[in-house]
């Protein structure tokens, strides 16, 4: 990741982590810990409010700032958004994040928007950041839990209107770090009192913040200043306009990799080099195995299972007429397919196998895959039940070349085979999953590690 992905990510972060800091009106003749416990009961009362936000950082090499405005309602992240600029050593950049739960919008200095729907998917559930959509950038029971050596200002006067003004310190140490893995953390570590001035103006009749201020000077160097500004109290709140022209994030993290950008509509053609091996119907006797081969699967992979299955388990695994994936079931922002739809397709082309209870029908395709039922931006395959066998596979991230790394045939193959077959297991044998990671059975695979992990072979005889 360059410096400006880290400028861009650490700011962020810091963005998350300090904006928890906000607190409410103080009135007067209260103490300060009866002021927090009243202001924080007004802001209950509210049914929307808006804020927009300025945060600088100065470190020893480069500075950066991120503004923005976000809103709510009932209680909810309507929307968010952030543009930041940096001055890196002999460039600068300009990037937007725009936050339409569930999704995350980036836009890049050259005026491409990407999109993550919803934006953490793909990442561990134990390495989830904790900031986003789903979590508040305004917070009062946070700082009300926080914020000490609290003394009052001279009042001001801004717009007419008169205000109350506290200072007061928090530990952001008792913050909990929101910075997911690999990412430069905004905490201040090398603070070693890990404190933050806050500075307050608050309406002296509505007793709702008006401006706030958070200031911290850290000792590897760095300053930052993050500046607060409410508004509109209880107004409707208009939603922005979701980039029309977004293209999928991983077309920004891995624009090489096969079957994404320009290359995309190409993959749903039919494999037409698997024509002299195919099948047109799973006729047979009991139990089989029946692969349904769904856009520009590569013929030396299906070559390669239908070898190993024969020579490994003694398997005679027919393949299908090969058949294109029709271009309206793709969703052309995503570049993706819905697994489900993918299957019932699959279905439609070999009804008779698909109403065979016997007969384990599995696509297999190089297009991504998501489920629109699911929370999760993409899916390496669906499978249904031993009593309803069909399901489909995607090949698409098995690649090493998806992740930036150099072509490797024989782990492109070993993760589609440890893909396909553990629902070969499922399906065809009836295998219990596992919840051990070296299983080949194993039920939590969430990416190619896991699936480098897993042995072979299936434990049947």
């Amino acid at each position: 990741m360059g410096m400006f992905g880290k400028l861009l990510l650490a700011t962020f972060v810091a963005v998350g982590l300090l904006a928890v800091l906000l607190v409410t009106a103080c009135r007067g003749g209260l103490s300060p810990t009866e002021a927090l416990a009243a202001s924080r009961e007004s802001f209950a009362e509210l049914e929307s409010f808006q804020a927009r936000f300025h945060f600088k950082i100065d470190a020893d090499e480069v500075s950066a700032t991120t503004e923005g405005q976000a809103a709510y309602q009932s209680d909810d992240l309507a929307y968010s958004r952030h543009v930041f600029a940096g001055d890196a050593p002999g460039q600068q950049e300009i990037a937007e994040l725009l936050f339409l739960p569930p999704d995350l919008y980036l836009r890049m200095s050259d005026g491409r928007w990407f999109v993550l729907s919803p934006w953490n998917q793909g990442i561990r559930p134990d390495e989830q950041p904790q900031f986003g959509p789903d979590n508040p950038i305004v917070d009062y029971d946070e700082i009300t839990g926080h914020l000490s050596d609290i003394e009052q200002m001279p009042d001001q006067t801004i717009d007419d209107e008169d205000y109350l003004r506290y200072a007061g310190v928090i530990d952001l140490r008792e913050i909990p770090s929101s910075a997911p893995p690999d990412v430069v953390s905004a905490r201040p570590s090398g603070n070693a009192q890990g404190t933050a001035n806050v500075e307050l103006w608050l309406h002296k009749e509505s007793y709702l913040p008006h401006k706030m201020q958070i200031s911290a000077s850290l000792a590897r160097g760095e300053y930052t200043l993050l500046t607060f500004e409410f508004f509109d109290y209880n107004r409707p709140i208009a939603l922005p306009q979701r980039p029309a022209d977004a293209r999928p994030y991983r077309d920004l993290q891995f624009p090489e990799a096969p079957c994404t950008g320009s290359e995309f509509a190409g993959c749903l053609d039919p494999q037409t080099a698997l024509q002299p091996m195919s099948s047109a119907s799973c006729e047979g006797a009991g139990r089989r195995i029946c692969l349904v081969p769904l856009g520009q699967v590569p013929s030396d992979l299906v070559s390669h299972l239908v070898k190993y299955y024969r020579d490994q388990y003694g398997l005679t695994v027919t393949v299908l007429t090969p058949a294109a994936v029709p271009a309206e079931l793709a969703d052309p922002l995503r570049q993706q397919v819905d697994a489900p739809t993918l299957i019932e397709y699959a279905g439609s082309l070999f009804p008779d196998a698909y109403a065979d209870s016997q007969a384990v029908l599995i696509g297999i395709t190089p297009i991504d895959l998501y489920d629109q039922t699911s929370h999760f931006r993409y899916v390496f395959g669906v499978k249904g039940a031993f009593e309803h066998p069909k399901a489909v596979v995607s090949f698409f991230r098995m690649t090493p070349e998806f992740y930036g790394e150099a072509p490797d045939q024989q782990l492109f193959q070993s993760r589609s085979r440890k893909l396909l077959s553990k629902y070969v297991g499922l399906l065809y044998y009836g295998l219990p999953p596992s919840e051990d990671p070296q299983s080949p059975m194993f039920d939590s695979i969430l990416g190619p590690d896991d699936l480098d992990r897993m042995e072979e072979p299936l434990p049947v005889r």
